[in-house]
């Protein structure tokens, strides 16, 4: 029997009234015309990859940004703030859409962390998704500090902190396990998200253009910013130099209350990042899995848990005698 067209007509209502939401979510696009175009298509096309979860839309707005100028921008209410989203980034341009969450299973950990006291070091903040998000939840100045080495991703993570009333503190370097030292980075244009340094054999990749940064380490931040013994939540994504970063904090992880959120990634079979974590410093390790945390006894357990090689995966960390990590956990849970 054919569905009477009352019924259709609600269907179709039903399944176009996220798009007023997604206009409303755009607050400035940057660039004049043309990036009114740009913005356009690709409002079309996250709108086309919603029932994928944003799948393959990454690609398509690569290919788009040759096209255009790499200026362009948009300016997007997330729910925690205001975000700058290069129209050429294929990672950013995901935040168009009302319904896509960002890494959706460490929000949690962020909201706890910061209720629960901990001021934030966001290690390799790119544009600064996760400084935005743990400074919503506070109100106290210079609680939250992003550190972001490439010049023209830290252009626009000093904007994101701009739009946000600067209610987080910008560093333009690159952790390390000394400070003052000139490293290149290798950054593409398009794919912020893929910054790492040139260390020993690494090359940049096709595409990648390289730039000189200076390097800070954990402990000469945490001293300039907490020198109290406050409870710290430290991130790190810093592709590939987590080893690095990490001795370049031995105080502040020996001596701290620290909770470690950090990236171990698929393509890794031998899990360094977790091996430095599990059996160097000696913390208990749970993977931050979509349905809660799990526990990481021993380095074979990361194995099952990073099941894309093309991906990074989240963990959370600390020491056996924490205080302000069992706290954390329990709020998740």
């Amino acid at each position: 029997m054919p569905q009477p067209f009352s019924e259709r007509l609600g269907t179709l209502r039903d399944r176009f009234q996220h798009i007023p939401r997604l206009w409303r979510r755009v607050h400035d696009v940057r660039g004049g015309v043309p990036a009114q175009v740009q913005l356009g298509i690709l409002r079309a096309v996250v709108l086309a990859a919603r029932p994928l979860g944003q799948r393959g839309a990454h690609r398509v707005t690569w290919r788009l940004a040759r096209l255009f100028g790499p200026d362009n921008d948009a300016v997007v209410e997330t729910g925690h703030g205001r975000f700058l989203v290069p129209l050429g980034d294929g990672y950013a341009v995901k935040l168009l859409d009302p319904t896509y969450h960002y890494e959706p299973e460490l929000e949690p950990y962020f909201a706890a962390a910061m209720r629960a006291g901990c001021a934030f070091l966001d290690g390799g903040a790119n544009l600064g998704y996760w400084s935005v998000v743990a400074s919503h939840e506070c109100d106290e100045p210079g609680r939250v500090v992003a550190v972001e080495p490439v010049p023209a991703i830290f252009d626009r993570l000093r904007e994101n902190a701009r739009l946000n009333a600067d209610r987080f503190v910008c560093e333009q370097a690159a952790l390390w396990s000394e400070p003052d030292v000139d490293l290149t980075m290798a950054s593409h244009p398009q794919w912020h998200a893929g910054s790492r340094v040139l260390h020993g054999p690494r090359a940049a990749a096709e595409g990648q253009y390289t730039t000189r940064v200076p390097t800070t380490t954990i402990d000469r931040v945490v001293g300039r910013y907490w020198p109290d013994q406050r409870p710290l939540l430290i991130k790190l994504d810093v592709e590939g130099a987590e080893s690095a970063a990490l001795a370049g904090g031995e105080d502040t992880l020996g001596n701290r209350d620290v909770v470690l959120i950090y990236e171990d990634h698929g393509s890794d079979p031998e899990h360094t990042s977790t091996r430095a974590v599990l059996e160097v410093l000696g913390f208990r390790v749970y993977a931050c899995t979509r349905n809660g945390p799990v526990e990481i006894g021993e380095l074979d357990d990361v194995t099952p848990i990073k099941t894309d090689i093309v991906h990074g995966f989240n963990f959370l960390a600390f020491r056996p005698g924490s205080t302000v990590g069992p706290a954390i956990l329990a709020a998740v849970a």
